[in-house]
């Protein structure tokens, strides 16, 4: 059995359809949005919660939950089948300015 790890969604970053199946084919790939985030990402101190940033695109119902846990790529990663179940009333959305391409090594 799995055990259940708290987390809490920091930020919401909408891509375009054509970005996030990008994305979500390749997890491990260095990209500019995860990078310019990095810093959301991680353990909360005071709650143990990981703090995560969900992925994900208008188009569909799915989403991404990423702890990147300082990286620029999704270190560690949950598919969310329906991002509608999450709560994300007080969360910050964004989109990102560039088209979504790998950054350069950086692990």
């Amino acid at each position: 059995m799995v055990g259940f790890t708290p987390f809490q969604v920091v930020k919401v970053i909408h891509l375009t359809e054509q970005q996030y199946r990008c994305f979500s084919a390749n997890l491990q790939e260095d990209v500019p949005f995860l990078r310019d985030n990095k810093a959301l990402t991680g353990v909360d101190p005071h709650n143990g919660a990981l703090r995560c940033l969900l992925i994900c695109c208008r188009e569909q119902q799915d989403g991404i939950l990423v702890n990147s846990d300082g990286y620029s790529y999704a270190r560690y990663a949950a598919y969310i089948p329906r991002r509608s179940a999450l709560e994300l009333k007080y969360i910050e959305y964004a989109r990102p300015q560039s088209k979504h391409r790998r950054s350069g090594p950086e692990r």
